[in-house]
């Protein structure tokens, strides 16, 4: 029996702006913890599609890669 994937983290640093945290779950959909603070979060069918609607300047980082795959 294989286990099943888990959510992948990952941190949004934006331009200006606090750097925020983020997963990536196996389905392609993401959550990012916008203002940790009041529990206030976005979600979106891919990050694609969060980077674009959303935060179009800023780039991610992935926890399980020193130098991993960037977007935006």
């Amino acid at each position: 029996m294989t286990a099943a994937p888990f959510a992948r983290p990952f941190r949004l640093i934006q331009r200006n702006g606090p750097a925020l945290d983020g997963a990536e779950f196996p389905n392609g959909r993401v959550v990012l913890m916008d203002d940790p603070d009041w529990g206030l979060c976005s979600g979106a069918r891919s990050l694609d599609l969060l980077l674009r609607h959303g935060y179009p300047d800023a780039r991610i980082e992935w926890a399980d890669t020193e130098d991993g795959p960037s977007h935006g």
